[in-house]
């Protein structure tokens, strides 16, 4: 029974698996346990974290009330950092000041939500242990980790200058930098490291991340012949695109041959078919040939070289390109996910030119097409020879519902599929498709093969409409909403969004920081404001981020409060909603491991 007891300490990769209901084991075995879930940090949801943390603090403030107030050097390392950083706001200022050791300033945020008060505690009662007079500190007094990713410009204007230049430099490696503080670092960089335009690469590549902070601001860069390279190194190490350098990028890539396009290439005009084909089509017919030879023509060498970029086209350089840079560049082309309608209109009439009608077209033309499929009609897109294995590669693409119920209908008359026949691997190889099955489609899947796949399609994203169909089959699958579990809430992932306001309701406050973050956007919010102040505490910081405008205006007060505590985090008296940021990565493995874990310990085996 004790080897029962302890059933934590080896679950390696099962971690991931384990929910806060789970964790409640005696007093004595707290700390304990903190230590064995400590020692794989990486495998730890936020959720989870907290949930530890809350339960580790309680007990320690059992032994005397005033625990964290007189806590001794050695008393704060027994607790593990990964738990320590969810200490509240109140008890991180009244650490005594015994405590400042290095261990105490070097501390990783990033399991905490962005906007939880305790990052900001952290980070002053860090500066604090540096003392009042931060010019006197030296750059090994600054390795602080993460916690340096928070402090403010205004505090790091203080440091010497050998000290703050370090720092700058350790600060570009951040995952995330207040909002507030960005403004204020950029211009610190600036006066430091001098103008961005007499930059060497070794500085733009080391300090670029801190100088783009600034989204509004698009500054001089050095125009060196090694400008290019920089930024695709750049635009691969930042957080998120920046549209300013794309462009630039595109314009560097593009640019060395514009003086030698020559060539033009007409649009070849195609009439309106039956089916509504080309009606929001610009008009480029009085513009295109008097521009066309000041026009950059792609090349292969182009299009190789932009990836992703090719985005950046416009329709009259597009249709400036020939055929055969088309067809020998197709599957690059084809990968491509932002183009618009006009660009679209380009590409499928230059596929048209190359190899006939949609329906003409074999299936390995229709795997290249990628994307460029979408600027086909809905009937053509019937008509088209798409293999099922090609599915998941055009997923991602802009694809509306008219044409994801096309491209199901193309997919099901070509591999010869109906809704009753589908499998689970059929289904998981619909992948977003799958949302293209009509009503009655839907209520002829079969359960069991849907109960089989769900994990691996939990995250196609339908629209709230067509999930409200899928309501039936999961209520068969997994009995009444208000039964379901944080493991059945984790694999059903985004089907969660076809409960009504009643059945969202009426599930366990528990499960709410187990529903995936691509669900709550999803969310009708009629359906939202049924839920009581106690479920929306229960989304967790980061889930309750995710909630959008009309979702919050449909809120009442004692609801939009709940809400404000669930962004900071944090309930009194140790209790928390948790936080959805682990979800994502518990949804995907949930199923499977809390399944394995639970059997493993009701038969008491010894999971050593």
């Amino acid at each position: 029974m004790t080897e029962q007891k302890n059933w934590y300490r080896n679950l390696g990769s099962l971690i991931q698996g384990v929910t806060c209901k789970m964790i409640n084991i005696e007093a004595e075995k707290v700390q304990e346990m903190a230590q064995s879930f400590a020692d794989a940090p990486e495998m730890l949801s936020k959720v989870l974290a907290e949930c530890i943390a809350n339960k580790l603090f309680k007990v320690l403030e059992e032994k005397r009330s005033d625990y964290f107030k007189t806590i001794t050097a050695e008393e704060l390392s027994d607790i593990p950092a990964v738990f320590l950083i969810h200490l509240p706001p109140e008890k991180i200022k009244s650490l005594p000041d015994s405590v400042c050791v290095n261990r105490m300033l070097v501390t990783d945020l990033r399991t905490l939500p962005v906007e939880s008060p305790s990052r900001t505690a952290l980070m002053n009662r860090t500066l604090k242990c540096l003392g009042s007079d931060l010019s006197t500190v030296s750059s090994e007094q600054m390795q602080l980790d993460q916690v340096l990713c928070e402090v403010p410009s205004s505090k790091l204007s203080l440091l010497k200058p050998e000290v703050l230049s370090a720092s700058l430099q350790k600060l570009a490696s951040c995952d995330y930098i207040p909002k507030k503080n960005r403004e204020g670092v950029v211009q610190l960089v600036l006066d430091t490291f001098g103008n961005s335009s007499t930059w060497d690469e070794e500085t733009l590549e080391e300090m670029g991340p801190l100088l783009f902070l600034d989204e509004n601001a698009e500054p001089n860069l050095p125009q060196r012949p090694w400008l290019k390279d920089v930024l695709r190194f750049l635009l691969k190490r930042l957080q998120k695109p920046i549209d300013f350098l794309n462009k630039l990028l595109f314009k560097l890539i593009t640019s060395k041959d514009e003086s030698d396009s020559s060539q033009t290439v007409s649009r070849r005009k195609r009439a309106e078919d039956s089916n509504g084909r080309g009606n929001n089509k610009p008009d480029n017919s009085t513009s295109t040939n008097s521009t066309s030879s000041k026009l950059v023509e792609p090349t292969p060498e182009m299009i190789n070289q932009l990836g992703k970029l090719n985005e950046n086209w416009t329709p009259e350089e597009l249709d400036n390109m020939s055929i055969n840079t088309f067809t020998e560049t197709v599957e690059i082309l084809g990968g491509v996910t932002g183009y618009s309608p006009q660009q679209l209109d380009i590409l499928s009439e230059k596929a048209v030119e190359a190899w006939g009608d949609p329906q003409s077209m074999n299936e390995s033309v229709v795997t290249q097409l990628g994307c460029i499929a979408q600027g086909f009609t809905a009937n053509e897109l019937k008509m088209m020879d798409f293999p099922l294995s090609s599915l998941a590669d055009i997923a991602s693409c802009g694809w509306n519902y008219t044409q994801i119920s096309a491209v199901w209908k193309g997919a099901s008359q070509y591999n010869n599929l109906t809704a009753e026949s589908l499998d689970t691997s059929d289904m998981i190889a619909l992948t977003r498709f799958i949302c293209g099955l009509k009503s009655n489609e839907i209520q002829q899947l079969n359960t069991t093969a849907f109960t089989d796949a769900v994990a691996s399609i939990n995250k196609v994203g339908c629209s709230a409409e067509v999930l409200q169909h899928f309501k039936a089959l999961t209520v068969e699958a997994y009995g009444s909403p208000s039964s379901w579990t944080e493991e059945d809430v984790s694999e059903l992932g985004t089907f969660v969004v076809g409960l009504d306001a009643a059945e969202l309701s009426s599930l366990d406050a528990s499960v709410f920081s187990y529903i995936s973050p691509e669900s709550i956007p999803l969310i009708p919010p009629a359906n939202i404001a049924a839920l009581s102040a106690a479920q929306i505490e229960a989304f967790g910081p980061d889930n309750a981020a995710l909630l959008t405008g009309d979702q919050r205006d449909g809120l009442n007060e004692d609801q939009k409060a709940a809400l404000i505590r669930a962004e900071g985090s944090r309930t009194e008296g140790g209790n928390s909603g948790g936080s959805s940021g682990g979800s994502s990565r518990a949804a995907e493995v949930m199923g499977t491991n809390i399944k394995f874990l639970v059997s493993c310990i009701m038969l008491g085996l010894v999971l050593l």
